[in-house]
């Protein structure tokens, strides 16, 4: 079944910190699951190692772990939505650019630099002297920043440019040797340290090659955070801004007149993400675009144009905190100009697509008169499907029925991938206080079972024809490759976990849960009666404790109540809190739950 999501996250509860992995612990998981923990266990520790890491002393509690997990989840959900419909996967623009491996920007050690390049200590330098006394001098810029030259004496040249360096100790020389050539050139380039702060993925002070470039340390700091910006970058040498660089010049036109030489002591800041939006459809580059120019036009131009395929018989679509905005396409880009864009903006520029693609389907089964394959058009609803298959028969069960869809299914497999490998790390945690702890632990079981569960792609969605004719928000758009269910009214409830005689029981409208919890034995020793789940036909997951939460009248037919084991011991307040969390953030993970005989 497919409620191993919550009772993952009910397990995570009730373990307790630890530091090591207990061999014995190990051995106890199945063979699959020991392999992924040591590999994780492995990975950890090759990450700790990292010199540009600082180490990290804290322990993430137990309650810690799911509130970031449901965080995380709930950022997924937010970009699969963003996208339905449209291109999947869309990234902000210039991320791409870091996600290599680390040397793609790495400097090559070549000292054939420009005559700007900014001599630092530790620089080696060539000086051949032609004239009354002639010679060739091996120079190294000590770390006071200065050369000695034999019989001429001492420069201070750090920070200085590779020509203006050149100039001075050319005149310098003639003042004492008259009528002297000087020929200097750059052999060997030293370290310098520099400090990235602000909005980096890994701030802090890096020694890296006097050649480096902008790209290249951010690439060092593991390229630019999540909230960080691509276009509002700083240098500052002693306190005073020198640059400001805007990395989209160099990704978008090519432009590398910003590709600034860093000195020793420089501070790069990254400040904040500015406003972003996203573009999709027929543009070269579709993405999520940080704006300074609002007009649509210019965001048109940062997708690098328009592309051939570009359906101008439809209108730009813009989707704005849940409203759309149409705009008209005009072969004159400038008029788009005048159109102006709001941060979180979604546009939408259509694409002509060939019909000899293939038409867009959906399948419906169960309880109509005309199950099968049909095919839909854009402005196909759940209502008008359903009508083309001949409406419902009399034993329909609308309440249960189900809407399953792709995108949703690669939605759990993100959601699952990210709590089964949460798990695993706190395995590593834990496993010690775990094997030793005594007693059974139910983790293992879930994990073995977790790791075979499937994704369904439910999506929440009203079957009622009434209210979906009177609510047309409610009517929800078909999508290629949706699948439709409509099971038959059953008459049992489910009653699973630790009750004495699991199985299906006669539904009666007037039995709370705790009676059919009663009519299958009673609980068992190993039951935690103060986490009894009740799932509804419809797929929403609620807590069932002392009626709190349901009444008797609230259970359906085809409702199933999962009363989970107990595998450890926590404070029932921080639990009762940490679910109530749990099941509002996980809805539409819990609501892919299916009829009780998936």
């Amino acid at each position: 079944m497919n409620n191993k999501i919550f009772l993952f996250l009910l397990s995570i509860s009730f373990f307790v910190s630890s530091q090591s992995i207990d061999e014995n612990f190990l051995e106890s998981l199945p063979v699959n699951i020991q392999q992924d923990v040591l590999n994780e266990a492995s990975k950890s520790q090759s990450q700790d190692q990292n010199i540009y890491r600082s180490p990290n002393t804290k322990q993430e509690l137990p309650g810690e772990i799911v509130e970031r997990l449901i965080r995380e989840i709930d950022e997924v959900k937010k970009r699969y939505a963003a996208n339905d419909g449209q291109e999947k996967n869309l990234k902000r623009f210039g991320d791409g650019f870091f996600s290599s491996i680390q040397s793609s920007f790495m400097p090559i050690n070549d000292p054939s630099f420009s005559n700007g390049y900014i001599i630092n200590p530790s620089d080696k330098l060539k000086l051949q002297l032609i004239g009354p006394k002639s010679g060739i001098y091996d120079l190294e810029v000590e770390r006071d920043g200065s050369v000695s030259i034999p019989n001429i004496g001492k420069f201070f040249i750090a920070g200085m440019q590779l020509e203006n360096v050149d100039i001075m100790l050319r005149e310098a020389i003639n003042l004492k040797l008259t009528g002297s050539s000087t020929f200097l050139t750059l052999t060997g380039i030293g370290d310098i340290q520099i400090l990235m702060v602000g909005n980096v993925k890994n701030p802090g002070i890096y020694t890296i090659s006097g050649n480096t470039n902008i790209l290249h340390a951010l690439d060092v700091a593991g390229g630019i955070a999540e909230n960080g910006s691509y276009r509002n970058i700083s240098i500052k040498r002693n306190n005073n801004l020198i640059a400001d660089v805007d990395l989209y010049e160099m990704f978008i036109y090519g432009n590398t007149a910003q590709d600034y030489n860093l000195k020793s002591g420089d501070t790069i800041l990254v400040g904040p993400t500015g406003s972003q939006v996203t573009i999709s459809g027929a543009v070269s580059n579709p993405a999520i675009y940080e704006i300074k120019k609002k007009d649509l036009a210019s965001l048109i131009m940062l997708a690098n144009g328009l592309t051939q395929d570009l359906d101008s018989e439809r209108t730009i679509n813009v989707n704005r905190k849940n409203k759309n905005i149409n705009i008209s396409i005009n072969s004159e880009l400038e008029a788009l100009s005048k159109f102006q864009l709001q941060a979180g903006d979604n546009v939408y520029v259509p694409k002509y697509i060939p019909k000899a693609k293939g038409a867009r389907t959906i399948s419906i089964e169960g309880q109509v008169y005309q199950p099968g394959i049909y095919t839909i058009n854009d402005d196909e609803t759940l209502s008008s499907v359903i009508k083309r298959a001949g409406g419902y028969k009399s034993n329909a069960y609308t309440i249960g029925s189900v809407l399953r869809r792709e995108s949703l299914k690669k939605l759990e497999e993100d959601i699952n991938e990210r709590i089964y490998m949460d798990l695993i790390k706190y395995i590593i945690n834990t496993s010690s206080q775990t094997a030793s702890g005594g007693g059974e632990s139910g983790l293992p079981l879930l994990l073995s079972e977790f790791k075979d569960t499937k994704p369904v792609g439910r999506m929440p969605a009203e079957f009622d024809i009434d209210i979906l004719e009177n609510d047309i928000n409610k009517d929800i758009a078909m999508r290629n490759g949706d699948e439709i269910y409509i099971p038959p009214m059953p008459s049992e409830i489910y009653v699973f976990g630790e009750v004495m005689n699991p199985g299906s029981r006669i539904y009666n409208s007037a039995s709370g849960y705790q009676e059919y919890i009663k009519e299958s034995g009673g609980l068992t020793n190993f039951a935690l009666d103060s986490h009894i789940v009740i799932v509804s036909p419809d797929g929403i997951a609620r807590k069932g404790k002392q009626s709190l939460f349901l009444n008797s009248s609230s259970l359906l037919p085809g409702t199933l109540i999962y009363v989970p084991r107990e595998v450890g011991k926590r404070d029932s307040l921080q639990v009762t809190a940490l679910l109530t969390n749990v099941f509002s953030s996980l809805a539409i993970s819990l609501a892919s739950l299916n009829s009780i005989s998936d």
